[in-house]
Order: C-alpha cells, then structure tokens, then sequence
C-alpha cells in the first residue's frame, strides 16, 4: 500500500531526521530536526491524553510543558522581545479549522495596557502581548503573511507566534498533541493549500509556530483502520480508488470539544511564557 499520509506533525513523517523523546511534566515531548532547503528546522510535538476526553491524566500538565518549550525556544530566537504578536490563523466558521481565533478569544493581551500605564504593565511580564486574527484568503482577499507582514511593522514586534489547526496522519494525535516549530508555517500545508510562508523571511522577525491536529485526510484514515486490522494485498485497488473519489479531511466528532479546549491551552501556555503565571 502506498503511503498516502497527508500531515503537518514532523513526529509523523518518516524521512531521515534527528530524534529524540523525553518528559517533561508528565508529557511525552519528541524532538526532532530536519534539513529543509539547506536549513535545520526544529519541531517539539508535545503528547498527552485527548482534550475532548472526560477526564485527562492527572500526571500530565500539558499546558506547563508548552509554555516551558515555547520559552525555551522564544529565548534562543528572541531573547530580548519587548512586543509579542499572537497571529491567530484559520477561519472561525469552521470548526476543526478555528483553533487560531479562538484561541484569540481566551488570549490575555497586555500591550495596550503598557500603552495606558506602564506602572501597571510591570505586573504582567516583560513582554507586550498584542493578537490578530488575518482570516482567510476565501474572505479577505489578501494572504495572511501579507496583513501580518504590515501588523508586525506597525506594532513593532519583534517576535511572532502563530497558532494555527494541523492535519495528522494518525488518528490517536487528534487532539491530543501540540507542535511547536521554530521556524514558523505555511497556513493550510496539510490539507493540501498553497498559502504564502508565515516566517521570518516573510515576516522581519522571528516566527514561532503552536498547532495542534484536528483533522485526518479521509484516505489515510481508511488504510490506518485496514492496517489496525491486519488487513493487506489490497495495496493497489484501494490506492486507486482513494484516488478517484476525492480529498476528504475528517475531524471527530466531538471536535468542538476538543477546539475549545485546545484554545485555552494555548492561551494559558502563550500567557504563562510572555505574561503573569497561571498555569
């Protein structure tokens, strides 16, 4: 059977590359380092119990263990940012794809507070954290690199952290997993979009990427369930006519769950590293 997995998470793919696992806080964390285009490009992928499940793992502190890898990475690329930009991508009347504005939503912003009163800012971190949702192309018009490209110059941030849905290949990463990738993203690669890079090349200052997968490409869910099931020799047929009848991507079905959680997540994680503690 040929591989037809279509994902975002670097822990997924199966070319060459340096990998390393370890826990922290109770989470499963997989590093791993690529070369792309001459470049070494580091992912962390962050693994705990599912969020939409009833009860999570009580030894697992998801939320702590991001915020602490962020700030690692955050103090390698930036280490001095005085203004953080949250670019908070997808489109918010999708569900599997709203991640980034809800996470919008439950994010505490503290710039305009240095703004109005900077005695009252010193409470908050060091950093100035300011957000923006670009929306979709379908809906503006204008690629979301561009609006934030403009956004970046007119607050003056000097790093950025874009929050956006990934797709997986496998299903038990569905909810249930955060990759932080310190050399930003390309908005929709996993479900087979042509968007303009969010990176530092494009942006003017570092770019920090937080996802977690939220749909599976149908075709790759039906040969996981065959492989789960031991079946095989049908390689070919089912090749073909996965191929004929379309691009599917399939989000479970308790997704609003899993969104909504995942949000906060994000947000208490992005607001322990560059604001007050509360995690």
């Amino acid at each position: 059977m040929k591989n037809r997995s279509k994902t975002d998470l670097a822990c997924e793919r199966e070319r060459g590359a340096q990998r390393r696992e370890y826990l922290l806080h109770g989470c499963r964390v997989c590093e791993i380092k690529e070369k792309q285009k001459g470049e070494c490009v580091g992912y962390e992928t962050v693994h705990f119990a599912p969020l939409a499940a009833s009860v999570g793992d009580g030894q697992q502190n998801p939320t702590r263990a991001v915020s602490e890898l962020l700030a690692r990475t955050a103090g390698r690329l930036a280490p001095d940012a005085r203004c953080v930009l949250v670019a908070c991508l997808g489109n918010p009347r999708i569900t599997p794809d709203s991640l980034g504005p809800c996470t919008a939503r439950a994010l505490e912003v503290t710039r305009h507070v240095l703004l109005l009163d900077p005695a009252v800012f010193s409470r908050f971190g060091s950093s100035a954290l300011c957000a923006v949702a670009p929306g979709v192309l379908g809906d503006t018009g204008i690629e979301a690199a561009e609006l934030l490209r403009g956004v970046v110059r007119e607050v003056g941030a000097e790093l950025v952290v874009a929050v956006d849905a990934l797709a997986a290949s496998c299903p038990d990463h569905l909810g249930a997993a955060v990759q932080i990738c310190d050399r930003g993203l390309r908005p929709g690669a996993g479900a087979g979009n042509r968007r303009a890079a969010v990176d530092a090349k494009g942006l003017g200052c570092p770019v920090i990427s937080l996802g977690i997968p939220t749909v599976i490409d149908s075709g790759t869910l039906i040969c996981d369930a065959l492989v789960r099931a031991g079946i095989c020799g049908v390689g070919e047929a089912l090749e073909q006519h996965l191929s004929s009848v379309g691009h599917y991507l399939v989000a479970p079905a308790d997704i609003d769950v899993t969104v909504s959680r995942g949000a906060a997540l994000l947000a208490r994680a992005i607001g322990s590293c560059f604001g007050a503690d509360r995690v």
